[in-house]
């Protein structure tokens, strides 16, 4: 699942588990029909923004990611959960922040953020 500074993964009527070791990831690509994707970037580094397109029906992605990497949901739903578990954090947003923006749609579907 992993190509240097891009991760794509396609799961139709399937079920794929990947480890992202890239130190730069900079965008990705999911697509999950009647399946699920659990993706560990618990590993990988970003340098500032990271962003990560998906298109979901059906389907369940759950996102391992660092604690200190913040998550900016751009994802419109229909019928569909969006789930950050991650402890939340007393600090501020930093102007170092490392920031993963989640873009697309999810429709019948759920997001889970770890």
């Amino acid at each position: 699942m992993d190509n240097e500074n891009f991760v794509k993964s396609t799961a139709i009527f399937a079920g794929i588990k990947g480890r992202v070791i890239s130190k730069d990831l900079q965008r990705g690509e999911l697509c999950v029909v009647f399946g699920g994707v659990e993706l560990d970037l618990s590993n990988a580094d970003i340098q500032k923004n990271a962003t990560l397109s998906l298109g979901q029906i059906f389907g369940e992605v759950k996102l391992i990611i660092p604690a200190d990497w913040q998550v900016r949901m751009e994802v419109t739903h229909f019928f569909s959960s969006i789930h950050d578990k991650r402890p939340t954090s007393m600090d501020d947003a930093s102007a170092e922040a490392k920031v993963l923006v989640i873009k697309g749609f999810s429709i019948f579907g759920g997001i889970e953020i770890r």
